[in-house]
């Protein structure tokens, strides 16, 4: 990893802060797999570009470990109350390319927040390496995400992900293959579900003001506020509405 921080033992927590921007890039030619990797640590970023590629494994991975209860913990441009909880999105300029992942074989204990704020922000990735192995099986790591004021996520997620989108130019251009998806689109931001062969799950999702345009079916376990969905046609044949159905089970 490019930046890496490993705990080793019980009852403390190791940190790298970061402040201010960095530029951060996995390439695998130069033998670096993950950008930004904690191991039952805290990584704490202000902004600036985070990349995995040429076959990299992660922009971001956080796991735990065997000597402690420890959660690995990455947070990127985001912004916290008084008693360190986030809150939404800072005002730095984040761009990353390349998947998080938040499994390993001494636990799944990752958590991954990131702010993405501004037109020129963005995430361009999937969160679907979550399982558990070996003696650490199951799915306990999750992502946040705050994507704000035209800022965008391009990719989809098989994990646990609270995603909040807002305002007018703010969208999410995937899907979701895990109903422990959250989502909040509020103020003119827009999902784009835009995967015609797969059916996206969504856990809860609150809309206040948002839009989906859908090209693909959708099931919401729990739903409530105001949204709209918005369908394709089909050029030839008007009457023939490009999507599929948007289920609800509760509201």
């Amino acid at each position: 990893a490019v930046i890496k921080t490993m705990n080793g033992a019980s009852g403390i927590e190791s940190k790298i802060i970061i402040d201010g921007m960095v530029d951060v890039v996995a390439d695998k030619n130069e033998g670096a797999n993950e950008a930004i990797s904690a191991v039952a640590s805290r990584i704490e970023i202000g902004g600036g570009n985070i990349e995995a590629k040429n076959g990299a494994w992660a922009a971001i991975r956080a796991y735990g470990e065997f000597r402690s209860d420890n959660s690995g913990i990455v947070n990127v441009n985001v912004t916290k109350d008084e008693d360190g909880n986030i809150t939404g999105a800072g005002n730095r300029k984040t761009t990353i390319t390349g998947d998080f992942v938040t499994n390993g074989g001494m636990g799944t204990k990752g958590q991954i927040s990131v702010g993405l704020k501004g037109k020129d922000s963005y995430w361009h990735g999937k969160y679907t390496d979550n399982d558990g192995y070996g003696v650490t099986p199951g799915q306990l790591g999750s992502v946040n995400l705050w994507i704000e004021d035209g800022a965008h996520w391009t990719g989809y997620s098989s994990g646990s992900v609270n995603v909040n989108i807002n305002g007018e130019g703010s969208y999410w251009d995937g899907y979701s293959t895990n109903s422990k998806m959250l989502l909040s689109l509020t103020d003119g931001a827009i999902w784009k579900n835009s995967n015609a062969s797969k059916t996206s799950l969504i856990g809860n999702f609150v809309g206040d003001g948002g839009y989906i345009e859908n090209a693909g079916g959708v099931t919401i376990d729990n739903y409530s506020g105001n949204t709209t969905v918005i369908y394709k046609h089909n050029a030839e044949v008007p009457t023939n509405i490009i999507g599929g159905d948007v289920t609800i089970k509760s509201a």
